[in-house]
């Protein structure tokens, strides 16, 4: 549980997982900017987080929704049967994943 939150831990090497565990990780806190976008007050919704935890959290935003967008791309190609060997999958996401380690 980082920073409090429930987490999954999923295999890198499935594509499928890793999207289903990125749309899991994602849906939360867009519903809770939806609300908040409406007018909903959800103050005690959202995390504290001091200045550095805020720019770190800024830094894996971005790193992980190019990894996800990655995973979406090679999801894509598996069902256009473009990608049929994990190998090839797993090499298609090397340079998101270096990414988003530095993030």
């Amino acid at each position: 549980m980082g920073f409090g939150i429930p987490s999954w831990q999923v295999d890198g090497m499935d594509p499928l997982a890793v999207k289903l565990a990125m749309e899991q990780a994602v849906a939360a806190p867009y519903c809770a900017s939806r609300l908040a976008d409406a007018g909903a007050r959800i103050d005690a919704l959202m995390p504290r987080v001091n200045t550095a935890e805020a720019e770190a959290l800024t830094r894996m935003k971005a790193g992980l929704a190019s990894y996800a967008a990655v995973v979406e791309a090679i999801v894509v190609k598996i069902q256009r049967g473009e990608i049929n060997d994990p190998w090839r999958a797993n090499a298609a996401l090397e340079p998101a994943k270096g990414a988003t380690r530095s993030a």
